[in-house]
């Protein structure tokens, strides 16, 4: 009876190694996936809250020009880190958590304008800073995004965050991968 127990763990060991063996194994040929589509994630929400805060600002100022140009920066970056998170890459996975904390950051630039810029038209102070950083025209509404400041920024945070999150999860889960399957390919080659 013991040894038919015995038996039975040792094979269950034994078919849990070989599980691990075989995903490791077809880890060489597949891609890292979720690390691609959480990526992807980040990049789309990072869009997203550029859309919204691009809608509230005044164009002619040269700020803006600064947002577009770090927004075309994380979107190029993200895209072209996933495809080397896709491919267990370790530098794209630690670039991805890079970009993570840099839309991190961005919450505490973007939405804070919204935020206070709308206080100030609510109040009737409408100064000349928050006339050059608001869009005039943010106490009337579009088709697809309300008047409210608070509306707005409160948008562009959850899509920051989200943004956020999506980066450093693809980042760390493609760092975890990359490095398993260095590992394992090593071991390969030192059997050899």
């Amino acid at each position: 009876m013991i040894n038919e127990v015995e038996n039975k763990v040792s094979l269950n060991q034994m078919s849990d190694l070989e599980f691990g063996k075989n995903k490791l194994e077809m880890m060489r040929y597949r891609a890292n996936s979720l690390s691609y589509m959480l990526g992807l994630l980040g990049v789309i929400t990072s869009l997203f809250a550029a859309f919204v805060a691009m809608n509230s600002m005044n164009p002619k100022i040269w700020v803006v020009l600064v947002k577009i140009a770090i927004n075309i920066c994380i979107v190029l970056f993200g895209f072209l880190c996933c495809e080397r998170a896709k491919s267990y890459n370790k530098k794209g996975s630690l670039v991805l958590i890079g970009i993570g904390i840099a839309c991190a950051i961005r919450i505490a630039w973007i939405p804070i304008q919204l935020l206070l810029g709308q206080s100030e038209i609510n109040d009737g102070i409408m100064s000349d800073k928050v006339g050059d950083t608001v869009l005039p025209n943010m106490t009337g509404t579009t088709a697809w995004l309300p008047a409210d400041g608070n509306f707005r920024a409160t948008l562009c945070i959850v899509f920051l965050v989200i943004s956020a999150i999506a980066f450093i999860s693809a980042g760390i889960i493609g760092y975890i991968r990359s490095a398993k399957l260095a590992n394992y390919l090593s071991s390969i080659n030192q059997k050899k």
